[in-house]
């Protein structure tokens, strides 16, 4: 488990630093946690989210919103509403990563 969100993570900042990553690549992540039967937990879609939010497209956000609203409500926590919250914002303003309110 720690392994998978460790690497969706790192494709969250890869994105953001501009060393490629980003969600398609984490997503892909997400589809071999399935594939040997590792269930994601709220770590795991926060990052996901993050990953979204770092990539910082309209399509990369969409995302990140269909993957808020799979999760459990119950998982939800402080973090993942933050960053949800992040990359709504940042999307509807257009504020790009490389903005330093970004960082």
């Amino acid at each position: 488990m720690v392994v998978f969100n460790t690497l969706i993570d790192a494709y969250a900042k890869a994105s953001w630093a501009g060393s490629g990553g980003g969600i398609g690549p984490a997503l892909q992540v997400l589809d071999m946690m399935r594939g040997v039967n590792v269930q994601p937990t709220t770590v795991t879609y926060t990052s996901l989210i993050n990953a979204a939010r770092h990539e910082g497209t309209h399509e990369a956000v969409t995302v990140a919103l269909a993957l808020f609203r799979k999760m459990p409500a119950i998982s939800r926590n402080h973090q993942t509403y933050t960053v949800m919250m992040h990359a709504l914002v940042y999307c509807a303003c257009g504020v790009h990563r490389t903005h330093a309110a970004c960082a």
